[in-house]
Formats: structure tokens, sequence, C-alpha cells
């Protein structure tokens, strides 16, 4: 999954991005498989674009075999008080896909990865885990 392409097809620039979090083998309860990801959120004055990809393996540190998207576009906000993170909007639309990996794709979701999380280090304050909004947040967790 390209997320380049969907930002830039949504006008959605790297910008806008306000929160991030970034996952690595993280044991996924009751399925066996160990999930990597890329979760970003991007807000400009009209819209809120959640992009999610995430890659699962069969154990920690394997290579990636299946994939998952989400992507969760909202537009025309309904009321522009408060933190633009909980803003409720007009229209929202979800879209999912999912099936298994190639290796050129694979290659794509760890080059975005990286180049997002140093972006998202560099440009984003450390969140709070505690925080429902935190804006950047990389872990490694292993099951």
């Amino acid at each position: 999954m390209n997320t380049a392409a969907i930002r830039c097809d949504l006008n959605m620039y790297i910008g806008y991005m306000v929160a991030a979090t970034f996952t690595r083998d993280e044991a996924v309860f009751g399925t066996g498989k160990y999930r990597s990801s890329t979760e970003l959120l991007f807000i400009n004055p009209t819209e809120k674009l959640l992009i999610t990809v995430s890659v699962y393996a069969p154990k920690a540190g394997a290579a990636p075999e299946t994939y998952e998207t989400r992507v969760v576009h909202a537009a025309n906000p309904i009321d522009g008080e408060g933190y633009e993170e909980s803003t409720e909007y007009e229209t929202t639309n979800v879209y999912k896909s999912a099936g298994q990996l190639n290796v050129a794709a694979l290659e794509l979701f760890w080059s975005e990865h990286e180049g997002l999380k140093k972006h998202a280090q560099a440009s984003l304050p450390k969140g709070d885990e505690y925080s429902p909004f935190c804006h950047w947040q990389f872990s490694s967790l292993k099951g």
C-alpha cells in the first residue's frame, strides 16, 4: 500500500500529519501472528484522513506474509470547537483491503515505515503513552 499516493490523491500532504504510531513485531493476541504497522493521522481545515497499514508474520522477526489496510476519510466538519482530533464530520468513508504480500509491496512498506518514522520523530512532539492523542510513538513489542 502506497500511503504517499493516497495522501496525494486526497491532497493530504506530509505537513498535515498530526499523529503517527509505528509498531514492529507486536504479538497479536490469540492469533499466533506478529504485526508491524504504520498508522498516520492527517488533518486539514476541512477533512481528516487516518491510514493504517499492517503486515503480519507467523513469528517475531520473520518476513511478513499478509497485509491489511484501513483508510478512514472524513470530510466537512460539523463542529470546529475543541480538539481537531475529536472533531465530528458530516461524511465518513472507510476503505479496507487485505491479502498476500509480494516482495515489492513489502519493500515499499518498510521504506515508508522508516521514512515516515524519521519525519514524525523530527517534526512531531513525542506523545504521552497515556494520552489518546499521542503525536508519535514507536513500539517494538514481542510477546
